[in-house]
């Protein structure tokens, strides 16, 4: 698993989230919907307790909450913007 690093100011209005969605690079990709290998996503030990076991993006937050665009099928995940602890302007 990689930490994703997103930089960002102090503060912010309340209610505010980050969410995170993995698109593919290349242009002509750019609409396809990027999920978890199915081998991956099958696997026991991997999944075990995980509350959506297909998302590629995965987040250890307490509140983190996984999304399945109806709409596009793409999917992410949520987390409340806070205050990180340490690093006043890095969020991760």
């Amino acid at each position: 698993m990689s930490p994703a690093i997103a930089g960002r100011r102090p503060g912010g209005p309340d209610g505010c989230v980050i969410r995170a969605l993995a698109v593919y690079a290349r242009p002509e990709h750019v609409r396809e919907v990027v999920t978890r290998c199915p081998n991956h996503a099958t696997t026991r030990e991997l999944n075990e307790n995980h509350p959506a076991p297909t998302h590629l993006i995965r987040c250890e937050h307490k509140l983190a909450r996984y999304v399945d665009d109806r709409l596009t099928g793409r999917q992410s995940v949520v987390i409340p913007h806070e205050q990180p602890q340490g690093q006043p302007d890095i969020a991760s």
